[in-house]
């Protein structure tokens, strides 16, 4: 049965911003491409059952994937109640605060009175410093007859629970990734407010790339083609093949480096959508085109020689279109390569992670990303 085996460090990616993931196509490409999906869930102890539950009830397609020890929630109190980590308690304080008062972040909310505090946080997710000191910006607040909720301002809800997704994949037993849908939180957590800040890494986008289940692909089908040893076989080939193409880009010292990796990696990245593609359709699994974008750290400093940052985006090294046809439809896919500055606070995470620390889904249409 997926995920049964206790033994084995997972491939784990993290959801934020809410406790809930989301349904459809960033679901099915998700559990197709990784060992375990979680998210982070406020658990309270059941005296019935003599078991901790979610303080909110799982939906039924979260409830399904829990059962069969594919999902797995991360309560918020393996950092908040982290024994002598005070300096990392202290740098998530720090983080927050200036992304707070970041301008990027400021466009989000709304002038005091237009403000809403919808975004309702259990009392274990929050530090009483940061909520007093959130209080005072007004960016949360106490609720009459809601004692064991908070409720923050919308976009600072979503904030908070983004960046603490961060931070609690750095010190999961697994090998976790945070991974989202909305374009704006990664941004807000990970990209450099300033140009005179952060560090230089490479923003990494897959474009109608990678084969995925249809929206109508029941969940239990998705599971049944992982449990199929071929298919099991040539779902571990193509993340290999991902993973050592993003260790290639990070190890690459200039452009054209950059651009022999992405022409060699032509050939595995078509081989491996065929075969995929191939074996779902002998699975009787409809496919559609999903989208992808990872953040990669960058071990030499001069491929930032070969082309100029500009702000607010990331500046194209190098792109490569590249063809396939899945069954039914003839896609152009390609991917493209550039510039990414994030911010000092992840410098740490960044090395420790070797490459790749930050993922993005999105299915085929790739406007907003």
């Amino acid at each position: 049965m997926i995920g049964k085996d206790k033994t084995k460090i997972n491939r784990t990616i993290l959801y934020y911003p809410t406790i809930a993931l989301p349904e459809g196509s960033w679901l099915k490409q998700a559990l197709l491409y990784w060992d375990e999906l979680a998210s982070i869930v406020p658990l309270k102890y059941d005296y019935e059952t003599d078991k901790t539950k979610p303080v909110i009830p799982y939906s039924p397609d979260i409830e399904y994937l829990f059962d069969k020890n594919v999902f797995r929630p991360i309560p918020p109190d393996n950092f908040l109640k982290l024994e002598n980590h005070f300096e990392k308690h202290d740098e998530f304080f720090e983080e927050i605060k200036i992304i707070v008062k970041s301008e990027s972040f400021k466009k989000l909310v709304p002038k005091n009175k237009k403000r809403f505090y919808n975004s309702k946080i259990h009392h274990d997710k929050v530090s009483n410093r940061l909520f007093d000191w959130l209080q005072r910006n007004g960016l949360a607040k106490k609720w009459e007859g809601e004692g064991e909720w908070y409720r923050f301002e919308n976009n600072t809800g979503l904030l908070y629970m983004a960046l603490l997704a961060k931070y609690l994949a750095d010190i999961d037993i697994n090998h976790t990734m945070p991974g989202t849908n909305l374009n704006i939180y990664e941004g807000l957590v990970f990209k450099s407010p300033s140009l005179n800040e952060g560090f230089s890494c490479l923003d990494v986008k897959f474009k109608n790339s990678l084969p995925i289940p249809r929206e109508d692909v029941s969940i239990a089908d998705i599971l049944d083609f992982k449990e199929n040893n071929k298919n099991r076989m040539a779902l571990l080939n193509f993340r290999s093949s991902l993973d050592q193409f993003h260790r290639d880009l990070s190890d690459s010292e200039n452009k054209n480096i950059v651009n022999q990796v992405l022409a060699g990696f032509k050939e595995n990245i078509e081989l491996g959508v065929s075969e995929l593609t191939e074996l779902m359709k002998e699975s009787g699994i409809e496919t559609a085109t999903g989208c992808l974008k990872t953040i990669v750290n960058v071990k030499s400093p001069t491929l930032w020689g070969t082309a100029g940052l500009v702000a607010d985006q990331a500046t194209k090294i190098a792109d490569l279109p590249l063809e396939w046809t899945i069954p039914g439809l003839t896609l152009v896919g390609a991917i493209e390569v550039g510039h990414y500055l994030v911010s000092e606070f992840n410098k740490k995470r960044a090395a420790l992670r070797g490459s790749e620390f930050s993922y993005l889904y999105h299915a085929q249409e790739w406007g907003i990303i």
